[in-house]
């Protein structure tokens, strides 16, 4: 039976935040892990081109983001037959908590409180891709 970690080996994710530290350490938290390649992009609309251009097998996206926000993407790739199965991770500011009814009605595959640490960012990833 394969571990988690080699469930990841040639998976492809994706980082939605508009802040660049926010996305590198996510970025070197994912290769951790084994990612074979982590994407970028700071606003939503970015982010949908990327989607769109390249195969994604997982997404981690912040719900404020410029353009398409986190929420608007998951409903967008949700309602796309060829990406609706994807892992959707949202990272969410404390604040944005009320949002969390409609982005799990929208099918999110989990969520992520601001601040979180490297631990739980990696139990989230690995339980969304356990064998």
């Amino acid at each position: 039976m394969m571990s988690p970690e080699e469930c990841l080996e040639n998976k492809n994710a994706l980082i939605l935040t508009k802040y660049v530290s926010e996305r590198l350490v996510i970025r070197d938290a994912l290769l951790r892990l084994g990612f074979e390649r982590v994407l970028e992009a700071g606003d939503g609309d970015g982010a949908w081109a990327l989607i769109n251009d390249d195969r994604i097998d997982m997404i981690i996206a912040d719900f404020n983001v410029p353009l398409l926000s986190g929420g608007d993407l998951l409903r967008r790739v949700r309602s796309s037959d060829a990406l609706s199965a994807i892992p959707f991770i949202i990272i969410m500011d404390p604040q944005d908590i009320p949002h969390l009814p409609e982005l799990l009605t929208n099918r999110v595959s989990a969520y992520l409180v601001k601040p979180f640490s490297d631990d739980v960012l990696n139990e989230k990833v690995l339980q969304l891709f356990a064998p």
